[in-house]
């Protein structure tokens, strides 16, 4: 779609319908209020984009790369996001649903006052993400990586659904503040493995969890 990437810096408010993107090179392209709908991008340069307010309907990503790109204020409605890497992405203010995330990079990305429903983010790294959200409703973070998350205690984050791992290592990071007596060991138990690991993560700020490019 060489003439998509040769217009990229004047994609404000485009149209963009039943496209098939290849390899296409969109780095720093100008697309706020640009609306996509049964698109596809396959391999596509999303780094330092502007999609302000932009819109996403049954679109799917497949291993494309979005450093520090902006969907502040986007919709994504019915999308599907595989096996790729938008580290330091700003998806803040967003509106997104029935949207699937899986196996992709999402370090350090930004989702502040964003409202998530019937989403996904399966076997994804989230280290570091900040996941202060506006308003959740069925996300499920199977098979995730969640060490170094920002999150608010309070409903938002914490009516997700877990796995079982990340349910341990909620319990672990509880038991290791609980005093030594029967409730903390109890605690220590049933955190199994996830309580070694805990342990040697918060000793050890340099642990391969938190730099590996995908999980799962």
């Amino acid at each position: 779609m060489l003439s998509l990437a040769r217009q990229k810096r004047r994609l404000q408010g485009y149209k963009g319908q039943s496209l098939s993107l290849d390899r296409t090179d969109l780095r720093s392209a100008k697309a706020f209020a640009s609306a996509w709908e049964g698109c596809t991008f396959n391999e596509v340069n999303f780094n330092l984009t502007d999609f302000t307010n932009a819109s996403f309907t049954e679109c799917e990503f497949t291993l494309c790369t979005g450093l520090q790109a902006n969907f502040f204020g986007a919709r994504f409605v019915n999308c599907k996001i595989r096996d790729a890497d938008f580290e330091q992405a700003n998806f803040s203010a967003c509106w997104i649903d029935q949207t699937i995330f899986a196996y992709s990079r999402l370090c350090y990305t930004v989702f502040h006052d964003a409202t998530l429903w019937n989403t996904t983010i399966k076997n994804c790294n989230l280290h570091g993400a900040e996941l202060l959200f506006h308003q959740t409703r069925n996300v499920d973070y199977a098979g995730s990586n969640l060490w170094g998350v920002k999150v608010a205690l309070g409903c938002p984050f914490f009516q997700s659904k877990f796995d079982e791992k990340q349910k341990q290592m909620f319990v672990a990071l509880v038991a290791r503040i609980w005093p030594e007596n029967n409730i903390g060991k109890r605690l220590e138990e049933y955190a199994g493995e996830e309580f070694a690991l805990v342990e040697r993560l918060m000793r050890d700020e340099d642990g391969d969890i938190t730099t590996g490019k995908s999980v799962g």
